[in-house]
């Protein structure tokens, strides 16, 4: 009986399709701002592959992150893109966090 279930097992096994993901092919383009600095300002723009759009969107990083940081932190970016809207995140190395000291007398 122990057989029965083993070979049942197995060939069950081999016989249950994969369902893969559907991918999209995503074309992400990176546009400077000033050609001859590629450090400063920029933005990335992710297209969907289908035509028309069903919308823009623009995703402004938190202070002093990249759109680069964006992409690899979460993969909102990417699904809207799969769902027909143009995501447009704008990097700008002239934004800084200044931190500042404040002192307080009492």
């Amino acid at each position: 009986m122990n057989r029965l279930v083993i070979v049942f097992l197995t060939l069950s096994f081999f016989t249950i399709d994969c369902i893969a993901q559907e991918v999209e092919n995503i074309k992400i383009d990176k546009v400077f701002l000033d050609n001859t600095d590629t450090t400063k300002s920029r933005y990335t723009i992710l297209y969907p592959q289908k035509r028309p759009w069903k919308g823009y969107i623009f995703l402004v990083p938190g202070l002093g992150e990249t759109s680069d940081a964006v992409l690899r932190q979460t993969d909102l970016p990417r699904k809207l893109a799969q769902n027909g809207i143009l995501t447009i995140i704008p990097t700008s190395a002239n934004i800084q966090a200044n931190s500042q000291r404040c002192s307080f007398k009492a």
